[in-house]
């Protein structure tokens, strides 16, 4: 079975769009050829478009509760554009709580811009690719102001580096009440508080993981109780033992 070979870029948005976007990446490969990745669980929401079936589609795939697993055939090109945790909202008008482990044609969220972008992204190719996408995203978030970063992202991004504190801590740092601080994530994010830090810390392990180190040891420094704690949310959050995913990471290129 012949696996896909991609080449992919890895483009940092213009300054004016990092406030919302982090990311966005160009690949490039041989149609039909078979590839497997992994989106982990987490807060993005991705913008993707593939340029197949002659005229292309673009979507957009709110944040995951869990992992997805997708095994496929490999197209012209692509590019996703990942919104940072707790800014699409912002970018796409929509609640979050109504777009979480779900993909829609962007055409359902943004109407005619949606059409118009896929369109274009087809005809002009990838060379082209990121300045389309930057110049159309800079007319969707216009005149907004980058400092003025929703509650929920600001402690997204405590979460991140602090997975030790619990939700109770992040609502008194809020100012709120853990129940206005769950309906806020809702909204924003689409996961609540108490899960998004179980993904965080889950995260913030498989960022460290490696074949050499014990997994009781990584389990300690990311913040879980004990190994038993750390397998209960590999299979929750991944669907998987950790020694299962570990092996698979070699077989699944990662999309996260």
């Amino acid at each position: 079975m012949s696996m896909a070979i991609e080449t992919v870029r890895r483009i940092e948005p213009a300054a004016r769009l990092r406030p919302w976007i982090s990311e966005i990446r160009v690949g490039v490969s041989s149609p039909g050829q078979i590839y497997r990745r992994t989106r982990l669980p987490g807060g993005e929401a991705v913008l993707l478009f593939r340029a197949t079936g002659g005229t292309g589609d673009l979507t957009v795939s709110g944040p995951l509760r869990r992992a997805r697993y997708k095994i496929g055939r490999t197209i012209p090109f692509f590019v996703r554009i990942s919104i940072r945790p707790g800014r699409a909202r912002q970018v796409l008008g929509y609640p979050l709580c109504e777009l979480v482990d779900q993909i829609f044609p962007l055409e359902d969220i943004l109407n005619s811009f949606g059409r118009t972008l896929c369109s274009r992204l087809m005809g002009d190719g990838p060379d082209r690719a990121a300045a389309l996408i930057e110049d159309a995203l800079s007319k969707v978030i216009g005149s907004k102001d980058p400092n003025a970063a929703p509650t929920v992202s600001q402690i997204v991004q405590a979460m991140d580096k602090n997975t030790r504190a619990t939700v109770d801590d992040y609502a008194n740092l809020a100012g709120l009440s853990p129940r206005q601080l769950r309906r806020l994530f809702q909204l924003e994010l689409g996961i609540g508080p108490k899960r998004y830090l179980r993904i965080a810390r889950l995260r913030r392990l498989l960022s460290t993981a490696h074949s050499h180190v014990p997994w009781a040891n990584l389990a300690v420094d990311a913040g879980f109780y004990d190994q038993a704690h750390l397998i209960a949310d590999f299979k929750e959050l991944l669907n998987a033992t950790p020694d299962t995913f570990q092996a698979a990471r070699t077989e699944y290129k990662s999309c996260h």
